[in-house]
């Protein structure tokens, strides 16, 4: 017994020593390895449609080199990454029906070729900083990237509600955003032993029943807290200003990132099913505009729907006016967008027919067609 003890201390001290060890190495350097590359590497999810409308099942989820689906290959010369959080990763369809799938299969078919590849790099969560980190590394990882297409806004917007605002003060802004963006991963989380066991207890998780996270079971936790919420809050955050500065900043240094990195930088606007006239339905799918601590915990106040619309629309207003002072392309997604299951099976979560929308829409401006 004592022998199995001091086995455990031993794997388990040197665990946290290679964590730490690699933390300290990747503090400043590229982003780390745990955001993208979880060994959620090759499951098979069996979305509920009742839960997630829309959705169909079995629906395959691979992740390659940090990118879902398929590496390009020798012959796709014209290489697009698809940066974004989970409205581009799609995590509930299958990897062939993703919009970036998508997209590259009918860019490929209207120019009646082969050479374009469409590298899908979306990952729940991620705002405009972490695009900022992600971008030089997917760079280096694939050679010879012509374009990166950027569907963002509604994680900036999460952050900002969360925190009441903005997490900066108004004076030396950006300073400090740059501070708090390299400390969010330090020293042990920063480490692929620290992805690595994360991404055992999710598989581990990953149950065939209804109500787990492989079916969207978790959804039901989710939806019920905002249905309980404490109260409604019916008037963006006092800071909210400033929020939506540093996102203008955000989107100012990804543009010129994107320049210097000799690529074509395209924006997308973000779609959500968020309007006072959607459907009660529709509305019982919402789970979006908690207040602390995130959408598992119960008892806390949430944002309306009527805010959520306000604070979405103000962060895409941005968005088109950095656009349009840098002269970067934007494609006006959000045009597009349903209050109902036509186009999400939640707030801004593409469902398969959400997903073809997007692919034709976003097809249609880049080869100019529209």
């Amino acid at each position: 017994m004592k022998r199995i003890r001091k086995l455990l201390i031993f794997f388990l001290s040197t665990a946290a020593a290679l964590a730490l060890g690699e933390g300290l190495l990747r503090m400043g350097d590229f982003p780390p390895l745990g955001r993208r590359f979880e060994l959620r590497d090759s499951l098979t999810l069996t979305p509920d449609p009742v839960l997630l409308p829309g959705t169909a099942s079995p629906a395959l989820f691979r992740r390659i080199g940090g990118l879902r689906g398929r590496l390009p290959g020798p012959g796709q010369t014209c290489r697009i990454l698809a940066l974004g959080g989970s409205s581009t990763e799609c995590f509930f369809l299958d990897e062939s029906k993703t919009w970036p799938a998508l997209l590259e299969r009918k860019l490929n078919r209207l120019c009646s070729t082969d050479s374009f590849w469409v590298g899908n790099a979306g990952y729940s969560g991620a705002a405009a900083a972490d695009h900022l980190q992600d971008l030089p590394d997917y760079y280096l990882r694939v050679q010879e990237l012509d374009a990166v297409i950027i569907l963002v806004g509604i994680n900036d917007l999460c952050r900002a509600l969360a925190a009441g605002g903005s997490l900066e003060t108004e004076e030396d802004n950006s300073l400090l955003i740059d501070r708090w963006q390299r400390a969010r991963h330090f020293l042990w989380k920063n480490s692929s032993v620290y992805a690595l066991a994360k991404a055992v207890v999710f598989r581990q998780s990953l149950d065939p029943d209804r109500s787990s996270p492989a079916s969207g079971g978790h959804y039901e936790l989710y939806r019920r807290n905002r249905r309980k919420a404490r109260g409604y809050l019916d008037r963006l955050p006092a800071r909210f200003d400033y929020s939506l500065a540093e996102y203008e900043n955000h989107i100012g240094a990804l543009i010129r990132l994107a320049r210097k990195l000799s690529l074509r930088p395209i924006f997308l606007t973000q779609p959500t099913a968020w309007d006072r006239q959607a459907p009660g339905y529709m509305k019982e799918l919402f789970w979006f505009g908690w207040t602390a601590g995130g959408s598992s915990v119960p008892d806390q106040d949430y944002y309306s729907v009527r805010t959520l619309r306000e604070g979405m629309d103000l962060f895409n207003e941005s968005l088109k006016r950095v656009c349009l002072e840098s002269g970067a392309e934007l494609y006006d997604l959000a045009a597009i967008q349903e209050p109902d299951t036509t186009m999400f099976y939640d707030d801004c979560h593409f469902n398969n027919q959400g997903a073809r929308k997007a692919a034709d829409f976003t097809t249609a401006h880049f080869l100019g067609i529209e």
